[in-house]
């Protein structure tokens, strides 16, 4: 049986990966994870079975000398020359990406080999990110080997425009030596293949799912209430969603849960323009869904300028709540306009916004449950944690390596 690395950025600590734990419920053949952050902050509990390493430090100064050695180094500088992308910036961002992993990936085949792992074993290095993990991964896979390296690829991750300098080092590298490349989009898919003339060896769709919480029947006599969920950052866009709630005639509740740079920002225009809100900040996961499991949400709503798939809309529809979203990434993959939400153009005004909030407010109760439905049926087809997980592990678990 093969064995599973985890390669992540957070996780179990901080906040940010929470979905990466109904992976690990029905991905039994992950049996270490690694990850490099601030071990001051909560650590989540890990199933039985599986260990962590919290990878150290590496020193700005030997991350420049290290990314010095590597030909793949070089290779990418000359082609941001030729290509004329290069400045101090990218420059900067080139040499950590290349040498910060360098002495990660020795401590980790230490850490492994203390472990009991032998270099003839059959492993498979998984990437999270198709960042600096996946390059980790790469870097694992020729010191041992009977390894394959895999990768997930979401938003942040793939999407250059996204990036500082609209910049992700090493794409034709990690293209190159990864067995293969999972999008957790169709959306990720098309741009990879469109973006690029070099493609992955296997490139294909695999989404990530949520838990089944229980289907929930809405009260709809009661006081109409719009949930949302994210960061509150530039790439949000949460003013929106104020701005299209501020032109309401009726009454609602708006209820949003996540935090960041923008939410004294938002919270001030909100109460300027009399919005009905409640911040409820950065939560426990576990204490969202007992709210949702607790309160009746009538309708969620995501205005992202850029998306992979948001989790935050699975759990939504798991929940059975019609979805209003934006449609970038691959938000309209599950949602579907006019069958279990709306979908807006990326760049959409208030009034339209709105005007979809208002139609769901006046909608019919028979009509509304449809919707609801329709919801459960999407979350029950593309995002059911207990159906996406044990076949992507499968297909995981079978690749050769190359």
């Amino acid at each position: 049986m093969k064995q599973v690395v985890l390669i992540t950025d957070r996780f179990p600590y901080s906040s940010g990966e929470e979905f990466i734990e109904p992976e690990l419920l029905y991905f039994g053949s992950i049996k270490y994870i690694i990850s490099k952050t601030n071990q001051d902050t909560t650590k989540r509990e890990l199933p039985k079975g599986i260990k962590h390493y919290n990878l150290p430090k590496t020193p700005r100064s030997l991350a420049f000398i290290f990314a010095l050695t590597r030909l793949e180094f070089w290779t990418e500088l000359i082609e941001l020359i030729k290509t004329k992308r290069m400045n101090k910036s990218v420059f900067s961002q080139l040499y950590n990406f290349v040498g910060r992993p360098i002495m990660d990936v020795r401590a980790i085949t230490n850490y492994l080999m203390n472990e009991g792992v032998k270099k003839t074993d059959n492993l498979v290095f998984y990437s999270y990110w198709c960042l600096t993990q996946a390059y980790r991964a790469v870097l694992l896979k020729k010191s041992f080997m009977n390894a394959t390296a895999v990768s997930r690829t979401h938003g942040g991750d793939l999407f250059e425009d996204r990036r500082k300098n609209h910049y992700l080092p090493l794409r034709r590298y990690i293209f190159n030596h990864l067995d293969a490349l999972y999008p957790c989009s169709l959306y990720g898919v098309h741009y990879i293949q469109k973006q690029y003339k070099y493609q992955p060896k296997i490139l294909a769709v695999k989404r990530l799912g949520t838990n089944d919480y229980g289907y929930k029947i809405i009260n709809n006599e009661r006081n109409f209430r719009i949930i949302s969920c994210s960061d509150i950052i530039p790439l949000k866009r949460v003013k929106l969603i104020v701005l299209a709630l501020s032109m309401l005639s009726f009454t609602y509740e708006w209820f949003h849960f996540g935090d960041g740079v923008l939410r004294g920002e938002v919270e001030s225009l909100a109460s300027q323009k009399n919005v009905n809100y409640n911040f409820k900040g950065m939560v426990l996961h576990d204490e969202l869904i007992t709210w949702y499991r607790t309160n009746d949400c009538h309708l969620f709503i995501n205005v992202s300028e850029s998306e992979g798939v948001p989790v935050s809309i699975m759990e939504a529809l798991s929940f059975a709540i019609p979805v209003i979203a934006s449609d970038v990434g691959g938000s309209g993959e599950i949602v579907k306009n006019g069958y279990n939400g709306l979908l807006l153009e990326k760049d959409f005004v208030p009034e339209q916004l709105a005007e979809m909030i208002t139609m769901f407010y006046h909608m019919e109760e028979k009509e509304y449950r449809v919707y609801q439905q329709a919801a459960r049926d999407i979350w029950d087809k593309y995002c059911a944690a207990h159906k996406v997980y044990p076949a992507y592990e499968r297909e995981v678990l079978s690749l050769e390596r190359t």
